[in-house]
């Protein structure tokens, strides 16, 4: 399989015959979490990419998660409802996540109708581009409470066996991900609220510190 610069137009909803239904929560609200970071904390709690964009993708799909796109080009906000992942499915891959198109293909008809259609022969799987997407928060931690965004405090136990040995991966799956991504890792500070986030344990920072250089000396 392999990707195309292509790009197809993205729909503002789908579903096989349907018409647009207006928005039930306001677009403009700072709860809208971008669904790369819902992904990264689902990945953190399944401990694999591909099952969190599988997980996700069911979850927007059956309702229980709204989603919100954006216009990279000109900013502009529409509602994703259930029925726009008819037609488009998130999948992980190495260079981070993608919307795209399943084996059937989308179709917008003269009227503004959308319809599903055979997907274009060949195999070839064509990346979504040019939109951003949002998750509802509320939904999301309602869905899977233990996967919190950054910036949420949580109780945090005594540090236990099992915690000071969970953090270690943590972070070593962190920093895997930021290469991959050829992000520059962020200040040891961010890797131990993440560890507090998912663990519920936040462990010292110069033992974060530590760890971090241990990983780029490994790395170089």
């Amino acid at each position: 399989m392999r990707k195309s610069e292509d790009t197809p137009k993205p729909p503002r909803a789908t579903s096989r015959k349907t018409s647009r239904k207006p928005a039930s929560l306001p677009l403009d609200d700072p709860r809208w979490l971008p669904i790369g970071e819902a992904h990264r904390l689902l990945t953190l709690r399944l401990g694999n990419g591909s099952l969190a964009a599988l997980d996700l993708t069911d979850t927007l799909a059956g309702g229980r998660v709204r989603c919100l796109c954006r216009s990279l080009r000109d900013g502009e906000r529409s509602p994703a409802p259930a029925s726009f992942w008819a037609g488009y499915e998130l999948r992980s891959w190495s260079d981070g996540l993608h919307v795209i198109s399943r084996r059937e293909r989308l179709r917008v008809r003269s009227d503004g109708a959308f319809v599903v259609t055979s997907r274009t022969a060949g195999g070839i799987i064509i990346p979504l581009r040019g939109w951003a997407f949002f998750v509802w928060r509320p939904d999301f931690e309602t869905r899977w409470p233990a996967a919190k965004p950054e910036g949420k405090r949580v109780a945090r136990p005594p540090p236990g066996p099992r915690s000071m040995k969970d953090w270690h991966t943590i972070v070593d799956n962190e920093v895997a991900r930021l290469r991959r991504q050829r992000e520059t890792l962020p200040p040891a500070s961010h890797f131990a609220r993440l560890c507090a986030d998912v663990l519920e344990y936040e462990p010292d920072l110069r033992a974060v510190q530590r760890r971090l250089k241990r990983l780029r000396g490994a790395a170089e």
